[in-house]
């Protein structure tokens, strides 16, 4: 009787964890998908919950949010939704999709904060943002992301200072915050990047001067600090920067001598203008350099 009774038990448990089971992956479909399985319905099409690894649906022309929803795809890698006419916030839930390395937003009409959620994504490589309507301050849980090699926040309505949790990242290639109303100083700490090829902080509000740490960014091609609110002297160490292939400073305050190691970083012609420059300017620049509202202080 007692054996009888123990696997009575053990049976009714067994179908007691089933049952749950089927109800809760019930709950969570909307649909079936094509291959049979249980799936979630976004933008008129069954996607399956288990068996979605890639979404990508650039250039659809979708309209509305993103519903949060979609973090029930938890076995994605990519998801990319970029080019399209969505509205509304990012959905925080996003940050629950474990496995993501590729996420790519850009050019929507995207707006309130970027989530901190997003700092869970640690799987994450490739970050693009731009081309939105996102307010507020940069997270500083983006700098959980060690393994991000791209980061493009440009063309939005971001503000504060830069975090300096970001300057963790030492995998970035690409970091681009160009185009918003971010302020403060550059931070010395920027030159921890060392992996940096490309580095936009171009038509923002930084205020003082260009950290000579920059030279420590070896590896990069292009430099872009113009359309801020800069000021003091072009630091002798971007003449390291051999490998540059433009160097954007124009639209600043900067003054007093261009240094001659400016003619050993690697644009022959960098953008200078709309500064308060000082001749006689270098020998590479004195051709077509016009001069300017020089400050000698």
């Amino acid at each position: 009787m007692y054996q009888y009774s123990k696997r009575y038990n053990l049976f009714h448990i067994t179908h007691s964890v089933i049952l749950i089971l089927f109800m809760t992956l019930l709950n969570a479909q909307d649909c079936t998908a094509e291959d049979g399985t249980p799936g979630i319905e976004l933008w008129r099409k069954c996607y399956s919950i288990e068996n979605t690894i890639e979404l990508d649906l650039n250039d659809k022309k979708l309209k509305g949010s993103i519903p949060s929803k979609i973090s029930k795809l938890t076995n994605l890698t990519i998801l990319s939704l970029s080019n399209n006419i969505l509205q509304g916030f990012i959905p925080p839930e996003i940050g629950d999709i474990s496995g993501l390395t590729f996420l790519s937003l850009y050019n929507n009409n995207l707006e309130g904060e970027i989530p901190p959620e997003l700092g869970n994504l640690t799987n994450l490589n490739r970050l693009f943002l731009s081309d939105n309507q996102l307010t507020g301050s940069i997270p500083i849980e983006i700098g959980n992301l060690a393994n991000l090699t791209e980061l493009f926040l440009s063309e939005n309505l971001l503000s504060g200072t830069i975090p300096l949790e970001l300057f963790n990242l030492s995998n970035l290639s690409y970091l681009s915050l160009g185009s918003n109303y971010l302020s403060g100083d550059i931070p010395v700490e920027i030159g921890n990047l060392a992996n940096l090829n490309e580095l936009f902080l171009d038509v923002n509000g930084f205020t003082g001067s260009i950290p000579s740490e920059l030279g420590n960014l070896t590896k990069l091609t292009d430099l872009s600090l113009g359309s801020n609110q800069l000021e003091g002297q072009i630091p002798i160490e971007l003449g390291s920067l051999t490998n540059l292939n433009s160097l954007w400073l124009c639209y600043n305050n900067l003054s007093g001598a261009i240094p001659e190691e400016i003619c050993e970083q690697g644009d022959s012609s960098p953008s200078l203008y709309s500064n308060q420059f000082c001749s006689s300017y270098p020998s590479c620049l004195e051709d077509y350099l016009d001069n300017q509202d020089c400050d000698e202080n």
